[in-house]
């Protein structure tokens, strides 16, 4: 059981925060593309998959590799 009131995983806050950012500044003015957007994500995922793989999370890396086909595909690559 954690310190109440401390994160107990800093690094996740922070990517909230970020998302939330981009999402905000996204809202506001003109973002990227639909495609930008899903070659971001494939790259992203691709590498998720392989660090999965290395630590032999099989189900996760999986998942991943679904969401890096699927992202790819849309972005065209």
């Amino acid at each position: 059981m954690g310190v109440v009131g401390k994160n107990p995983n800093p690094r996740r806050s922070v990517s909230v925060q970020s998302a939330v950012f981009e999402e905000k500044s996204f809202a506001v003015g003109a973002g990227p593309s639909q495609k930008e957007t899903a070659a971001y994500i494939a790259e992203i995922s691709g590498e998720l998959v392989m660090m999965a793989k290395r630590v032999d999370l099989s189900l996760l890396a999986h998942l991943l590799a679904m969401a890096h086909a699927e992202a790819a595909g849309i972005a065209d690559l």
